[in-house]
Formats: C-alpha cells, sequence, structure tokens
C-alpha cells in the first residue's frame, strides 16, 4: 500500500499493516508495480525506487519469529541474469557463529563461509586487491540476515604478496547449471533449503546449452588446479629457502662452507624454477606493465572463460595445453633437484645436531596479503 508518507505492508490480509519503509525517504508513493521478483515504487518527486528479491515477502509468516533459525526457499539464480543467490535467514537471537555452507546435488560441500560478533568489513585490497572482490560477510545479528554466494567455487592457492594480471586466481570456478543446496548452522541449530541454477531462457534462444557450460566448468577446474599447483611450487621453494637461511645461520663454522656450497648448487636451479613460474620482480599492481608475466599468471589468466556464458573455443584448449605441459617441466625439476640434493644436505644437518629441511607448502607470512590486478 502506498500513502503520503511511504510504503506499508500486510500479512493478514489487509487486517493489519506494518510499515514497509526501509531506507526509503519519507515522500508520496503513487504507483507500485510488482515486477516477478523485484518491488518497483515510483514516488512524487523522488523518481523510483526497486526493492529486490521480495521472496522473503512472499514467505513471512508470524510463527518464523519463534524459530532460532529460519532460511527461507531462496529464489532460484540464472546463469547469463543473476550475479549470485541470496539466502535470507532469520536468527532468533545473535550467533556466537554463524556457518553458511553450499552444496551440490550429491551433498559435496563446494563453500563454507563463517561469521562472528567480532568480524569487521574487509580492508580495502583484502581479498581482490585493486581490480578484484572481497569475501562475503556472514550476518551473525538477531533477526533477518542476507547472505549472498557468488555462484563461485573454492579458488586457486595463492601465497602472500602475489600480483597478477587479469586474472583473480582466487575467484573460483562459476557453479553450471543444476540442483544445489544451502546449509546454515547457527545457535545448535541446522538447517538446509534446496535451489536450483538455471540458464537465462535468453541464452537458450542464442544457442547456449546447460552442455556448454559444463565444459566452461570442467575446463575452470583444471584452470584452478594447475595455478595451485604453480603456486604450491613458489610456496615451496621459497619455505626451502628460508630454511636453508635459517640453517646456515646456525651451523658450526667448521661445517658452514660444505653445507653452504650443497645449499647454493640445490638453490640455484629452484630459484630459476620460481622466476620462470612466478613474476617475482612484481612488487605493487602496476610493475605488471614493466615486467613480463610468467606461467602461473597465464594459466590463470584462461580462468576468463568463465567470465561470459560460452562454451570454451579450440584456441583455449590449445593454450592451456601448451602452458601445462610448460608447468610440467618446471615441477619435474623442482623435483629432480629436490630429490637428488635435499637428503645429502639433511645427513650433513643431522651431523651438526640441526633439524632436517622438510619441503612444504605451509603459509610463510601470515600478515601479508595476496594482491590481485586487473
Amino acid at each position: 500500500l502506498g500513502m503520503e508518507n511511504g510504503m506499508y505492508v500486510s500479512f493478514d490480509d489487509g487486517a493489519n499493516w506494518q510499515t514497509l519503509r526501509l531506507n526509503l525517504p519519507v515522500t508520496p508513493v503513487h504507483g507500485i508495480a510488482s515486477q516477478e521478483r523485484d518491488l518497483v515504487i515510483g514516488t512524487h518527486g523522488r523518481a523510483f525506487y526497486v526493492l529486490d528479491d521480495i521472496n522473503v515477502l512472499r514467505q513471512a509468516t508470524p510463527q518464523l519469529t519463534t524459530n532460532a533459525l529460519h532460511i527461507f526457499e531462496p529464489t532460484d539464480p540464472l546463469r547469463g541474469f543473476d550475479d549470485g543467490v541470496a539466502v535470507d535467514y532469520y536468527l532468533g537471537q545473535e550467533a556466537s557463529e554463524v556457518k553458511i555452507e553450499t552444496l551440490d546435488s550429491g551433498g559435496t560441500v563446494l563453500r563454507t563461509f563463517t561469521g562472528t560478533p567480532k568480524d569487521k568489513e574487509p580492508e580495502p585490497g583484502e581479498g581482490g586487491g585493486f581490480f578484484g572482490f572481497r569475501p562475503p560477510r556472514v550476518g551473525v545479528k538477531k533477526g533477518m540476515n542476507r547472505f549472498t554466494w557468488d555462484l563461485r567455487q573454492e579458488g586457486a592457492v595463492v601465497f602472500p604478496g602475489m600480483i597478477m594480471w587479469a586474472a583473480q586466481p582466487q575467484r573460483g570456478p562459476a557453479s553450471p547449471p543444476g540442483q544445489y543446496a544451502v546449509r546454515i548452522t547457527a545457535n545448535g541449530q541446522t538447517a538446509t533449503q534446496d535451489f536450483s541454477i538455471g540458464l537465462d531462457p535468453r541464452l537458450r534462444q542464442a544457442g547456449i546449452t546447460e552442455a556448454d557450460l559444463q565444459e566452461q566448468y570442467k575446463l575452470s577446474i583444471q584452470v584452478r588446479d594447475r595455478v595451485s599447483e604453480a603456486n604450491n611450487a613458489v610456496i615451496q621453494i621459497r619455505s626451502i629457502r628460508n630454511q636453508v637461511e635459517d640453517r646456515i645461520a646456525k651451523v658450526p663454522e667448521r661445517r658452514r662452507a660444505e653445507i653452504k656450497a650443497l645449499a647454493d648448487q640445490m638453490m640455484k636451479p629452484l630459484t630459476i624454477v620460481e622466476q620462470e613460474v612466478y613474476q617475482t620482480q612484481l612488487k605493487s599492481n602496476q610493475d605488471a606493465l614493466n615486467f613480463p608475466i610468467k606461467l602461473n599468471n597465464k594459466i590463470a589468466a584462461l580462468s576468463g572463460v568463465a567470465s561470459g556464458e560460452y562454451r570454451p573455443t579450440k584456441q583455449t584448449y590449445a593454450v592451456f595445453d601448451s602452458l601445462t605441459k610448460s608447468l610440467n617441466v618446471r615441477l619435474r625439476s623442482v623435483k629432480t633437484t629436490t630429490d637428488t640434493l635435499l637428503p645429502r644436505i639433511n645427513t650433513l644437518l643431522r651431523a651438526a645436531g640441526l633439524p632436517e629441511i622438510v619441503p612444504g607448502t605451509a603459509e610463510l607470512k601470515k600478515d601479508q596479503r595476496p594482491i590481485v590486478s586487473s
């Protein structure tokens, strides 16, 4: 109901009314239109406003406020039309933690998001950098909360201080059309709602099919996994370097020369691989204009095949295969070098009473965040 001072809604066939003003200015509402999932109003002197996804209003009942947790049935998103699926949920009281999981039709968890009362808004640059994205925030307050899943699955492994050009490896593959579910756990309660990802009819009219987007998804998964392999190689090399520097500083003087000579023999080819996989001269997100991008960035840039709604081209597969072969050569080099020289170094370290060097992919510095440029 539009009135001279705003918008009102009734949930009992007009017996009682309450304001639906939200952030609408005090203004007359002279026109109302329900356009599928949205509510559009025309005002007198302040143009028009859209309340998007009024699915919650259509499902609201007085009884739901007695529940500790209630998930509203989501509006099914369409590939080619929607950027995500809005998940609205009601909490009977503030939660110490809310966990939101998205699942495929087989019950496999695709993404997990958590929120607590202590969570703050993401800092500028967090999760995406200059042209990147910010991680969604999970609401924990009493009453209504909305979470939007961008339909993306887990992204690639990244490392501290990483800079990329025309690629966002943290942003995972877009989920193809199919059946999905959202599961929320809060205040000792768990609830689940099913939904489906469909295909915009306009895409179908243009000749795009679900099979096309399945092919896109398969390639996007492969691209993500290859980027993770490349980045893990960089992380492993840097971890080995840090351990080598630590052991050399602690080794007794009489043994230092021998161990250092072997360590240098190992680190030289590893450093070459690191520089071939990642452009180590990148210090700011504009440096990629001056220094050529390397393998991990080239592979990650192929994730652009999921930026539209179409089947990957033959050229995309050809480039991916070529880059994968180049990456495999570097990965084999890392394995051969460490398998050959690391046991000899560790033998000397044990004799000197020092810990062995253990290759790993643990995070190196927790106070740095990845940076992604585009």
